[in-house]
């Protein structure tokens, strides 16, 4: 029969394996997949205001961004999208037949967007910078007042060259909140002291 210190010991050894599994696989997702992202992911609007919202992607690789459709969900009781929304020029001009575009705002609590570009690979690679840029710029009026929240339904990148999806990570804040209690929790775990 084991004592309650050898179950605790085991206890600590299987939380750090798993802590550590989790943390890789977060790194590793991070490292192999593009990440979309909001700007920012919660608003304090007033009824009346104009809040808006912005789309980011990063980490693309070697990769020409050639098409995307993303969903966004928002609170409807407090914003209502304006139906326009603004796409960057990363993937074209819309207005010189360079990208087609699609935005869908008939399911309340759902903007989806969608830019197609119709530039070649090599064109696209020109205006993508490695660093990241922005996708679309999403403005809302507020019918409310109070703090809205902004999240990902969706999001699908594909490869200019190829037309296949590529993978993609949305990070969200409670993802990442989550990620860091558990290591607090561990480390707390790690640092007290046994009785003797």
């Amino acid at each position: 029969m084991q004592t309650k210190t050898g179950l605790r010991l085991k206890l600590r050894r299987y939380l750090t394996v798993a802590m550590l599994g989790v943390m890789s696989s977060v790194i590793a997702l991070s490292v192999s997949a593009a990440i979309i992202r909001l700007s920012p992911f919660s608003a304090n609007v007033v009824n009346g205001g104009s809040p808006s919202i912005e789309v980011f992607v990063r980490d693309l690789g070697a990769n020409a961004l050639g098409a995307f459709d993303v969903s966004v969900a928002y609170n409807p009781a407090l914003v209502r999208p304006t139906g326009v929304v603004n796409f960057g020029s990363a993937l074209g001009d819309p207005s010189l037949f360079e990208a087609l575009t699609d935005v869908n705002t008939a399911t309340p609590g759902i903007v989806e967007f969608a830019e197609t570009s119709l530039l070649s690979t090599a064109q696209l690679l020109a205006l993508q910078p490695q660093s990241g840029f922005l996708l679309a710029t999403l403005p809302f009026n507020a019918i409310g007042t109070g703090t809205a929240q902004f999240s990902f339904t969706n999001g699908l990148l594909a490869d200019a060259a190829t037309g296949n999806a590529l993978p993609v990570a949305i990070p969200e804040p409670q993802t990442l909140g989550l990620l860091l209690l558990g290591l607090g929790a561990l480390g707390l775990a790690r640092t007290r002291r046994q009785p003797i």
